[in-house]
């Protein structure tokens, strides 16, 4: 921190040395700091995407969640194809349940990048919240088929119990329980059936 701090005293307009002295911070979780060295570093070049990537990573983490699309926003106006991007925003959005938006944002990023496994996710969790069953698989399904991870098979589970189609639901969670024994949603779920 001391090395960045001294290299933006020799040169004050440098963004990259905010860029580096922000994420430092960050890895410190000192959030508040890094979120002021990252607005600095934006005033400093407010055409560097990563600077606002990151200060709305940092408004998002203190729960300053408008603030936060705003940076978004200003990146993808930098950088529009990026399509973590896009995910973010739409996770932001989701958190101020606005969520069309959210919808139109992981679908963007889906666009940009179909094996994109976090708004795979994110969007499958929309449409299972909003109980388009079918939906939701559609996308868990494809997260499985791009890496299957134990979090995954457990909700393809839910979706199926919530599509009524009982034995996909029950051979889900008995695969889930193979991958996690203790599981106890898992467990209730499969002695429901």
């Amino acid at each position: 921190i001391r090395s960045f701090k001294q290299a933006i005293e020799i040169k004050p307009n440098y963004a990259e040395a905010y860029l580096h002295l922000g994420c430092s911070y960050a890895k410190q979780q000192a959030t508040t700091e890094a979120l002021a060295t990252f607005k600095q570093g934006c005033a400093m070049d407010a055409q560097h995407p990563t600077l606002w990537l990151h200060a709305g990573q940092m408004h998002q983490q203190l729960g300053q969640i408008d603030q936060a699309i705003e940076s978004y926003q200003h990146t993808i106006a930098l950088y529009p194809k990026d399509a973590m991007v896009h995910d973010l925003l739409g996770t932001a959005y989701a958190q101020l349940e606005r969520l069309d938006e959210a919808f139109d944002a992981f679908v963007i990023a889906l666009k940009l990048n179909p094996h994109h496994t976090s708004a795979q996710h994110n969007l499958a969790s929309l449409y299972f919240r909003e109980r388009s069953f079918d939906k939701a698989l559609r996308y868990w399904l494809q997260m499985l088929n791009d890496g299957p991870d134990d979090h995954t098979v457990y909700n393809i589970a839910t979706a199926y119990a919530g599509l009524n189609r009982w034995q996909e639901a029950k051979t889900y969670f008995e695969a889930h329980l193979k991958q996690q024994p203790s599981h106890v949603p898992s467990l209730m779920n499969l002695a429901s059936l």
